[in-house]
C-alpha cells in the first residue's frame, strides 16, 4: 500500500484497520466513551490530530520534520491515531454496563507491527509508530495519581523514558482526548489534563 514515493494515505488505511479489526463493531460506554465505536474515537483522533499539527505548524516543523526511514516523524506519528486502540477488540469487558480495556496498549502494539509491514512500512518506520502507541495511555495514568506524593517522580520517569516521543505523546493526549465525550462527564479534569500537556509542550518543545 506504501512505495518510497507515495504519500500516505490515512484514511484508506484507517478504512483498512477498521475492515481487518471490525473497529467500528466496537463500542465503548464509560466516562471516556459515551456509545462510542473505536473506528469513530480514531477518526475524531485522528481529524484532531491534523488540525493540531497544522495549528503548531511551527513547532511541528522544528521538531517533527528529521526523516524516520523514508518518512517524517510528523508523517508517520499520523498514523497513530489509526492503530493507538486497536488492541482494544480483544482487550473489552463490561462491568455494570460499562466497558474497560485493561492494558489494551500493550494488545495493539503487538497488533500494529505486523499491519503496517503488510502496508510496506519499514523497520524503524514501524518502531516508531509502535513506540508511541505503546505508551500513548501512560501520563493519562499518572495524572489520575496528581494527588499522590509520588505525581512528580512518576512524571520525572516518564518523561526521561519517553524523552524521544514526549511531545509525540502530548500531542496525542490532547488530540485523544479533545471534543470527546470526557469534557462532557467530567469537565475540571479534561481542562486539567490539556492545560499540563500544554504545558510540557511549551516548557520542553519552545516554537523559538
Amino acid at each position: 500500500m506504501t512505495n518510497k514515493t507515495e504519500k500516505i494515505d490515512y484514511s484508506e488505511i484507517l478504512g483498512f484497520v477498521n475492515t481487518k479489526f471490525q473497529l467500528d463493531k466496537v463500542i465503548e460506554i464509560n466516562k471516556w466513551h459515551n456509545k462510542e465505536s473505536v473506528y469513530k474515537h480514531s477518526k475524531q483522533v485522528l481529524n484532531n490530530l491534523t488540525f493540531i499539527l497544522n495549528e503548531i505548524e511551527v513547532l511541528s516543523k522544528k521538531y517533527l520534520k528529521d526523516l524516520i526511514g523514508r518518512y517524517s516523524k510528523q508523517e508517520l506519528f499520523l498514523l497513530v491515531p489509526i492503530f493507538h486502540d486497536i488492541g482494544k477488540v480483544k482487550t473489552i469487558q463490561i462491568f455494570d454496563g460499562k466497558t474497560k480495556c485493561p492494558k489494551h496498549e500493550q494488545q495493539s502494539t503487538f497488533e500494529t507491527g505486523p499491519v503496517l509491514k503488510h502496508l510496506g512500512f519499514e523497520g524503524a518506520e514501524v518502531d516508531y509508530v509502535q513506540n508511541i502507541v505503546k505508551h500513548h495511555g501512560e501520563l493519562n495514568g499518572i495524572l489520575n495519581k496528581r494527588n499522590d506524593a509520588i505525581f512528580l517522580a512518576q512524571f520525572d520517569d516518564f518523561k526521561n523514558k519517553n524523552k524521544g516521543v514526549l511531545l509525540e505523546l502530548c500531542l496525542h493526549m490532547i488530540a485523544d482526548t479533545k471534543d470527546g465525550y470526557y469534557e462532557k462527564s467530567e469537565p475540571e479534569d479534561y481542562e486539567f489534563r490539556i492545560k499540563f500537556a500544554n504545558e510540557i509542550i511549551a516548557k520542553y518543545y519552545p516554537a523559538i
